[in-house]
């Protein structure tokens, strides 16, 4: 039984790291659209600093 808590910690964490990543894709893409090149819009990397 021991065994498990560990590994339910480690899929928690996971399931919250690929929520995390999957909101900051949304709010990226929702401030500057993929399609337009990120060097021309420098200012779309200062809301990752945030």
């Amino acid at each position: 039984m021991p065994q498990l808590s560990p590994v339910l910690g480690i899929m928690i964490f996971l399931l919250v790291l690929c929520v995390m990543f999957m909101l900051m894709l949304r709010e990226t893409q929702s401030v500057s659209p993929p399609k337009l090149p990120t060097s021309k819009k420098p200012k779309s990397r200062s809301p990752l600093l945030y």
